[in-house]
């Protein structure tokens, strides 16, 4: 291997020391702003402070802290990225805390994550490594077509999924290689094959367990070295250091494989492998009002935090009596907290409610839930939630009170639902056969008697009848009025996509079900659906998108 230029050639840093001095002041301006991106500043500021620390000798405590702080704020960029309102704290090093706000793309890129991801990989931050490397956070750190080339999609995600230990991480970094062979038409192309290519390649041997990983890694840090030696890069002082080389040894290190050092002239490229040492980064959610004590606990749950060692004290905030929340452990999310105004307490106008009927509703089919004897306080709260809704909407705002109407039709046919999938479920559902009658009730007069032929036909044939429902099987059901089945919304989602062509010939007012029934410990489930409500009883007319095929083609 030929010797590589030195991006740390004394003759160029020799008044680092001032510049040094430099960063530490447009530190405290970025920290003094109030701007959107001012997380993602602090990163690049801080990873520049790392590596023109590391050109002394004795600046161990002021490498490592910038190393920290960079991690930090990276992962305090990517959470405002991902998450829509509320804002990330986070206290530094010197005690003080930096409140960044939620939203927007927090100033990160694809090149902007990848450092933070590599600071956090060799500072040993798992919580930050865990926001940044969430799906959540990688795809809001991505810019559009016009600012970004299209690979830094697959290079994000393949290091992510490295970095969280997918199985699929070796496949997903052959795939940003190949996303490489594409010539970039924003960024430059010496980057592109001096830092971005050697760095997929270790990874890929790193995924793939090669024993070549060691000689992936010096030919990453040689490609480094030309590019910010005396390459376009020379005279960067986010080149002092080869920070996403670093990140993946790091990473290495920590998993107990084994990669072997680089040259002797490449080493003081690698950034220190520190400690571990989470940051002291929280997220606060915007506060909330809550029409039923219970709320709290379901809207985290939601979340996906952990019930246990969730914690709260009520008091006064902000001038709103409050019960504020501690709580941890949901993917993607640091440490959070979240106020929420009691029941009847007077709060500002902007704070939404916790929770809305379908919410309250989707969980009332939980098994972990119900399970927790909740099932009851869910129905007092969806009853609240349902007048809630009715009450505040506005005269001819027809999809709030579809909404109320479609809980409540739900609740009220859960027994039928439960009764299809029993023993008696063959016979029952031949009760629900269409009477002749119930053709012009359902359907419009032009497709009437169409779909009266057409569905005696189907019922003559074979009559349809629920498969046996497993033992502590689960049901989720949606309903809808007819006239809201033709366009896309809340209500009409759930259905399939059939529904769309045949709303046309329905009975706007008339309310239909879809309905899936799942077995315990499954995700998926069996779909049925075409149970309208007729006044006083339910008929059944299955998969109406289908049965009138033909009235849709004339």
């Amino acid at each position: 291997m030929t010797t590589a230029p030195d991006p740390r050639d004394p003759a160029l840093w020799h008044a680092h020391a001032q510049a040094l001095a430099n960063n530490l002041a447009l530190r405290e301006t970025v920290l003094a702003a109030h701007y959107d991106d001012d997380a993602a500043q602090l990163l690049v500021v801080a990873a520049e402070r790392a590596g023109l620390a590391s050109l002394d000798a004795p600046a161990g405590p002021a490498l490592a802290a910038a190393l920290r702080e960079g991690a930090a704020c990276g992962a305090a960029a990517a959470l405002c990225a991902a998450r829509r309102e509320g804002q990330a704290e986070l206290v530094l090093d010197d005690g003080r805390t930096r409140v960044f706000r939620a939203g927007g793309r927090a100033g990160l890129s694809g090149a902007r994550w990848a450092l933070a991801v590599a600071l956090a990989s060799s500072d040993g931050d798992g919580l930050a490594l865990e926001v940044l490397t969430h799906p959540a956070a990688v795809a809001a750190c991505q810019e559009d077509a016009g600012t970004a080339d299209p690979f830094w999609t697959p290079y994000c995600v393949g290091l992510a999924a490295l970095y969280r230990g997918d199985a699929a991480a070796a496949a997903l970094l052959q795939a940003a290689l190949q996303a490489l062979h594409i010539p970039p038409a924003i960024a430059d192309a010496a980057s592109v094959a001096e830092l971005r290519r050697p760095v997929l390649q270790l990874a890929l041997a790193l995924a793939q367990g090669h024993a070549q990983a060691g000689d992936a890694l010096a030919q990453a840090l040689q490609a480094h070295a030309r590019y910010h030696g005396d390459g376009p890069g020379r005279g960067e002082a986010l080149g002092l250091l080869a920070f996403e080389p670093g990140g993946l040894c790091a990473w290495a290190q920590r998993a107990g494989r084994a990669l072997a050092g680089p040259p002797a002239a490449l080493a003081p490229l690698l950034p220190p492998v520190l400690p571990a040492q989470d940051a002291a980064l929280v997220y606060r959610f915007a506060p909330r009002r809550i029409l039923h004590d219970g709320e709290p606990h379901w809207f985290l749950d939601l979340q996906g935090f952990a019930r246990a060692g969730r914690q709260h004290v009520v008091g006064e905030r902000d001038g709103v009596l409050q019960a504020v929340y501690q709580a941890q452990g949901a993917p993607g999310l640091p440490p959070s907290r979240i106020g929420f105004a009691l029941p009847d307490a007077p709060v500002p106008p902007p704070w939404p409610l916790a929770l809305d009927a379908a919410a309250l509703q989707g969980l009332l089919h939980r098994d972990a839930v119900q399970g927790a004897g909740e099932a009851a306080a869910l129905r007092q709260a969806l009853a609240r939630h349902i007048g809630a809704e009715a009450a505040a909407a506005p005269p001819g705002q027809a999809q709030a009170q579809a909404l109320a109407a479609a809980a409540l039709v739900c609740e009220q046919v859960l027994p039928l639902l439960q009764a299809l999938g029993g023993p008696q479920g063959a016979a029952l559902a031949a009760s629900l056969r269409p009477r002749p009658e119930d053709y012009a009730a359902v359907f419009l007069p032009d497709a009437a008697q169409a779909a009266r032929q057409a569905f005696d036909a189907v019922w003559d044939a074979q009559p349809p009848h629920p498969a046996r429902a497993p033992a502590g099987a689960r049901i989720r059901c949606h309903a809808a009025p007819a006239g809201m089945l033709a366009e896309d919304n809340a209500l009409s989602r759930p259905f399939p996509a059939g529904y769309r062509a045949v709303a046309g010939l329905l009975q706007p007012q008339r309310v239909w079900l879809a309905w899936k029934v799942i077995a315990p410990g499954r995700d998926a489930g069996t779909v049925y659906d075409g149970l309208v409500w007729l006044g006083e009883r339910w008929a059944w007319f299955p998969k109406p998108y289908r049965v009138l095929g033909p009235l849709l083609q004339r």
